[in-house]
């Protein structure tokens, strides 16, 4: 079998290709921000982002840090371009359950440890899952997903010429009006809209790039995604300490910055040059939603940061910093790969929910003649 970028594979049993470079790539962007989330959200190291940070040698480290790691969410959305989500019921009714069985599960936990009764909180954390979630990126994907039906049928039938236009167009819409004017259409690209942008490049990307020519240039995008993101560091440390713009420093981290996206896309295309199958890697990463899931929920991440913090503080008494952000790191890691692993144990108490759902709408669609998706 050959792709349309030349390399030729053989079929797998059911005739579907489904290579390991961008499965890996997505457990890499959720480690990004499983490490992102720490520095912000539990150290407070990183310049910018509107907040008050003291300089020092751990405030540099982390900024430095952070700009390696802001290139995943708009990675992890290029991956879903590049392979085109395909809508169906079931999809959608898995990303509710794990919002759901989650938020339940760590709202119950947070009860018992604290002694508490149940309150409204519980219907938003289950029935409302979706609609009332605090998770930005679960909200805007599931958006994502409703459109991408109209998103696929309306890329199918355009031309380069065509398909290069709508992206220049939703550039002016998504850089220029939203990151340039802030305008509310996406004044910072933490929303569905931002996500249709890279969607539609993730998209142009698979029908028009040869990956032979970027396996040739892998090394200069190595290089390039390491100077952007030093180069991107430094700016950040300029305009908060030297120039003390904290409003612009806030503004720079949004992921509508033209920098941000070129760095994302870069990053995106590294792994596009591996070429190789893991059927390990393919089995973690369809857990990688369900590690945001976790380790943004607003009642667990409070205990995970405490252990953080503690750890943390204790290090930087020995005043040993290698040892503290390589701990920082593991950490992450460790965490991370409990969390797949949980979800493994996890998904399956909570399938017969899952699969009752899932018989009840093809009821619904044997009744009223429902199009299947």
């Amino acid at each position: 079998m050959t792709s349309n970028n030349g390399k030729i594979y053989p079929p797998l049993q059911n005739g579907i290709i489904r290579e390991s470079n961008l499965e890996l790539l997505r457990l890499v962007c959720m480690y990004y921000i499983v490490v992102h989330h720490i520095l912000i959200h539990a150290l407070h190291q990183v310049a910018g982002y509107g907040l008050t940070v003291d300089l020092s040698k751990y405030t540099i480290i982390s900024t430095i840090l952070d700009s390696f790691l802001f290139v995943a969410v708009n990675s992890f959305i290029l991956i879903s371009g590049f392979f085109s989500i395909r809508l169906k019921m079931s999809k959608l009714i898995h990303i509710y359950i794990l919002c759901a069985a989650y938020g339940a599960l760590f709202y119950f936990l947070h009860l018992y440890l604290d002694g508490q009764s149940i309150g409204r909180t519980f219907l938003k954390q289950s029935l409302f899952a979706i609609s009332h979630s605090d998770l930005w990126f679960i909200q805007s994907y599931f958006f994502l997903c409703l459109l991408s039906p109209l998103l696929n049928g309306s890329i199918d039938y355009m031309n380069k010429k065509q398909h290069l236009s709508v992206i220049i167009a939703l550039t002016f819409l998504n850089v220029y009006f939203g990151f340039v004017w802030r305008n509310p259409i996406n004044p910072d690209g933490y929303n569905v809209m931002n996500f249709i942008f890279i969607y539609v490049i993730g998209q142009y990307m698979k029908k028009y790039i040869s990956i032979q020519k970027l396996t040739e240039s892998r090394n200069k995008l190595i290089f390039l995604y390491i100077v952007m993101s030093v180069v991107f560091g430094l700016w950040m440390l300029f305009v908060v300490f030297i120039l003390k713009q904290n409003t612009m420093s806030a503004i720079s981290w949004s992921y509508n910055n033209p920098f941000i996206i070129i760095s994302s896309i870069i990053f995106f295309c590294i792994f596009l040059t591996f070429n190789f199958r893991s059927k390990k890697i393919n089995w973690l990463a369809t857990s990688t939603i369900a590690v945001y899931i976790i380790h943004e929920n607003n009642y667990f991440r409070h205990y995970i940061y405490t252990v953080i913090i503690a750890i943390s503080n204790h290090l930087i008494l020995l005043n040993d910093i290698v040892l503290m952000y390589l701990s920082i790191l593991l950490f992450a890691l460790l965490f991370m790969i409990a969390c797949l692993l949980f979800d493994k144990i996890f998904q399956k108490i909570i399938s017969p929910v899952k699969r009752l759902l899932i018989f009840l709408w093809v009821k619904i669609e044997a009744r009223y003649n429902v199009p299947s998706k």
